[in-house]
């Protein structure tokens, strides 16, 4: 069985550019973009704490867990870093 990649198709058509009457329509005030809540949301973020406590916590519970990362997950990123390896560099 041949396979052959590149087929060609043929010729593709000219696009043809559709006219339009008059100026663009207006957009509807359900299509506007509302910023009115931007200060809030910029007020909010600034409110953030720097550090997470629930985050810290679970960094700390997963270094003292000596299954963590899993064996599987080490095995898979060993598998994909060796496969890494082997290619041949272009």
């Amino acid at each position: 069985m041949e396979i052959h990649p590149y087929l060609n198709l043929g010729p593709v058509g000219r696009a043809v550019p559709t006219k339009q009457s008059g100026p663009p329509a207006k957009a509807n005030s359900s299509d506007a973009v509302q910023l009115g809540k931007t200060a809030e949301l910029e007020q909010a973020l600034e409110n953030l704490p720097d550090v997470r406590a629930e985050a810290v916590q679970r960094g700390k519970a997963l270094v003292n867990d000596a299954n963590y990362p899993p064996p599987e997950t080490i095995r898979k990123i060993s598998h994909l870093l060796a496969l890494k390896l082997q290619e041949p560099e272009e």
